[in-house]
């Protein structure tokens, strides 16, 4: 039980460290302060979606923050985002020679 809420507060505190740099990122960006105009934050990897409630706290946190700052935003998951990124800067690349 120990070993359990040890490694469970190593994920809520990861969950917020990430939710802080998020919201540190929508305060820079400007945007989101309509609601009809969330900002769009992609979410990827095994790590956010496979660690126990990892993914679920880091959008509490940073709801809270939002919300305390009038601000809104949307997590997505784009299926091969990292794959389609990758072509679309390889062609932007090719097409800047």
């Amino acid at each position: 039980k120990l070993a359990f809420i040890l490694i469970d507060s190593v994920v809520d505190r990861c969950a917020y460290y990430a939710a802080s740099i998020l919201a540190s990122c929508l305060l820079k960006c400007g945007k989101g302060t309509e609601e009809c105009k969330p900002v769009c934050i992609v979410c990827n990897g095994t790590t956010l979606y496979k660690t126990y409630r990892l993914k679920e706290r880091m959008e509490k946190y940073l709801k809270e923050f939002a919300e305390n700052h009038g601000l809104f935003f949307k997590t997505v998951c784009i299926e091969d985002d990292i794959t389609l990124g990758t072509a679309v800067g390889a062609l932007v690349e090719k097409s800047c020679e």
